[in-house]
C-alpha cells in the first residue's frame, strides 16, 4: 500500500525529537501528523495519540494507540493534535507544562519521536515552540502571519509566500489523480475550508538540513475520517463526563485488548490484565 507521506518529507522527519506542525484552521494539519504515523507503522515502535477526546478514540485503527497519560514508553512515537488544550501558555506553570519542559530535554535520551500540532504557537508553553527539530508549516492565514509569536512571524512568511507561488500551479502528474479525489470528498462533505485543494497537499518544511517547499507531500492516511478532522466536535469542552462507556471500542495503552476503563491517576485506558495496581473507573475521564 502507497505510503500518505512522501519519502522526500520522510526524510526531513527526525528518528527521535519533536516535530512541529503549524498552520491555518482546515490546512490538513492534523492529516498530515496522522499520514507520518501511518507511514511510520511498520518500523517498530509503539504509536500513540495524546489527548485525544474519548469519544472519538473508537475511529483510530487498532494499531494507534489513545493516551491521557505523558508517562510515554521509549522508543515511541507520540501525537499531541490541538496541543495548546494541554499545553496552554498562559498556565505556564501547571503540572503539564513543568513536565513537558522536562520531557522536551529527554526525548532523545528517552528514544522518543513527539509530535504536536496547534494553530497558533504563541498558544504553546514556550518550551515547546522553541524545542522542534523541524517545522512542518500548512498554508498559513493571513492573521496566523502577522499575529502569532514574533520569532515564527518571517518563516510563517515565507511559507505563505510559497503556498502563493503554488496556489494556481498545476499538480505534479503524479499526484493528479489523489488531488481530484481530495477535490471530490470536499464536494462531497461540503468543506467549509478556505484553504484549496491544491495546497492541501503541500508541506512547507523547515530543518536543520533543510527548507522549502515539498510538493506534493501527503495525501490523506487510509483510515481518514471527518470525525478524526473534527476531533473536538460534539465532545464537552468541560471534561467532566464521558458518554456511556463501551468498553469493545477503547484499547488498552498497554496492548491491543479491549479496556475495562480509565485510570484516575494516570488518565490511561487498561484491560484487565493492565489494570493491577491502578485505580480505574468507567465512564469518567
Amino acid at each position: 500500500m502507497r505510503k500518505p507521506v512522501s519519502d522526500e518529507l520522510l526524510r526531513q522527519i527526525p528518528r527521535v525529537g519533536m516535530a512541529l506542525i503549524l498552520g491555518s484552521e482546515g490546512s490538513g494539519k492534523s492529516n498530515l501528523a496522522y499520514g507520518i504515523l501511518e507511514s511510520l507503522k511498520d518500523f517498530g515502535r509503539k504509536l500513540y495519540v495524546h489527548g485525544l477526546p474519548l469519544e472519538k478514540q473508537i475511529y483510530l485503527p487498532d494499531w494507534l494507540n489513545a493516551s491521557s497519560g505523558m508517562d510515554f514508553p521509549e522508543n515511541s512515537i507520540v501525537l499531541a493534535d490541538e496541543a495548546h488544550i494541554m499545553f496552554y501558555s498562559r498556565d505556564s506553570m501547571s503540572n503539564a507544562n513543568k513536565y513537558m519542559d522536562t520531557f522536551s530535554g529527554l526525548v532523545r535520551q528517552k528514544d522518543i519521536l513527539a509530535i504536536y500540532i496547534t494553530q497558533f504557537a504563541r498558544k504553546l508553553e514556550l518550551g515547546l515552540v522553541s524545542a522542534p527539530r523541524v517545522l512542518l508549516i500548512k498554508q498559513p492565514s493571513l492573521l496566523q502571519m502577522r499575529l502569532d509569536r514574533s520569532a515564527l512571524r518571517p518563516l510563517l512568511a515565507s511559507a505563505t509566500e510559497a503556498f502563493k507561488f503554488i496556489e494556481d500551479t498545476p499538480a505534479p502528474p503524479r499526484a493528479a489523480s489523489q488531488l481530484r479525489q481530495i477535490e471530490k470528498r470536499m464536494s462531497e462533505l461540503g468543506s467549509d475550508t478556505e484553504v484549496s485543494p491544491r495546497c492541501l497537499i503541500a508541506t512547507y518544511v523547515i530543518s536543520n538540513r533543510f527548507e522549502g517547499m515539498i510538493d506534493p507531500s501527503n495525501y490523506s492516511p487510509s483510515f481518514w475520517s471527518e470525525e478524526l478532522s473534527k476531533a473536538w466536535k460534539g465532545v464537552s469542552l468541560t471534561g467532566e463526563y464521558a458518554p456511556p462507556w463501551t468498553r469493545n471500542q477503547v484499547l488498552c495503552v498497554d496492548c491491543n485488548n479491549p479496556a475495562i476503563g480509565t485510570c484516575l491517576c494516570h488518565g490511561n485506558s487498561y484491560c484487565a490484565e493492565h489494570a493491577a495496581g491502578h485505580r480505574m473507573v468507567e465512564g469518567r475521564v
